[in-house]
């Protein structure tokens, strides 16, 4: 029954449209409650204000809500990618309600609202509102980081090499995968080792030993190169101590970001091409057994591509 749960809720948060219109629904009603508390919080204090004057309120917030946020884009922001200047971003949506409200209270109708009240009314709204929609988005981070990612127990744990941008996009993509979860990034040497990037470790490696301790202590299935110019850099180190210690390697050669999801498909193992450093070499058969067929041959050299 939870996996069921928990299938339907990653459904939905993958579907960017129906989230749209989710997330531009729970805003409205979250900015209506600002507007419902700011007129609570005034109405003590101002003597003979009609509860029709508070619907009218509340109707005109829903529908200022509504076209500001929408204009704006405000639901269409990726909620667990939330950053400083998306905040800013709902700051202004709400600075912009906030006006567009004051202004019905202006009319004659509303004069129980003298500047002084009007100023107030509309800074206790504005903070209200404010504070449901970063605490709606924080409370939507916290539930998607435990519930929907780490109910998964069939993932493969991976680390990325590197810190590069390359690999941070690796982790980005990696967010949302059904097949592989990012414990955290790894580099040699312990130059960076008591720091984290998105909020996961930068691990270290300098010996064999080194590599045992983190696989142990975290977990790890595999190790993920961006390309294998990364995995060329390590093949004499990391790759032949991931070999001793039964670690997988895996590289991503073209990484799809279609809708921000690493595709299973994509990842695949590395493999000697990748770590040649030149261009593979195609032997034509056919060819050598004419020239060679029926004939003693004597090979120098005992490495290499001609004593293979």
């Amino acid at each position: 029954m939870l996996k069921k749960i928990i299938d339907f809720l990653e459904r939905l948060v993958n579907n960017k449209y129906i989230n749209t219109w989710i997330i531009l629904i729970l805003d409205t009603i979250l900015s209506i409650l600002g507007t419902m508390f700011a007129f609570i919080f005034m109405a003590r204090f101002i003597p003979h204000v009609s509860f029709r004057l508070g619907g009218n309120m509340l109707l005109f917030s829903m529908l200022i809500s509504l076209i500001v946020f929408y204009v704006l884009s405000i639901p269409r922001i990726i909620i667990r990618y939330t950053s400083f200047r998306n905040i800013c971003k709902i700051m202004l949506a709400v600075i912009i309600k906030v006006f567009l409200l004051s202004i019905p209270l202006f009319y004659r109708s509303y004069s129980s609202y003298n500047p002084v009240n009007l100023v107030v009314e509309g800074f206790i709204d504005g903070v209200f509102t404010f504070i449901l929609l970063i605490s709606m988005r924080l409370f939507l981070i916290i539930f998607y980081d435990t519930v929907l990612l780490r109910a998964g127990t069939n993932k493969t744990r991976i680390v990325i090499y590197g810190i590069d941008a390359e690999s941070c996009s690796l982790k980005v993509a990696l967010h949302t995968s059904k097949y592989y979860q990012a414990v955290g990034f790894i580099t040699y040497g312990p130059y960076l080792k008591s720091y984290q990037l998105y909020d996961l470790p930068i691990l270290y490696f300098e010996r064999e030993e080194d590599l045992k301790k983190v696989v142990k202590k975290y977990n790890i299935n595999a190790i993920l190169f961006v390309d294998d110019n990364q995995a060329k850099i390590e093949r004499e180190r990391l790759i032949n101590y991931c070999e001793e210690t039964g670690v997988k390697l895996l590289i991503a050669p073209n990484v799809d970001f279609e809708n921000g999801i690493i595709k299973k498909a994509l990842m695949r193992d590395i493999c000697i091409e990748d770590l040649l450093g030149r261009d593979e070499i195609k032997i034509n058969l056919e060819k050598i057994k004419l020239n060679f067929s029926n004939k003693i041959v004597l090979v120098t050299g005992a490495a290499g591509s001609i004593g293979s």
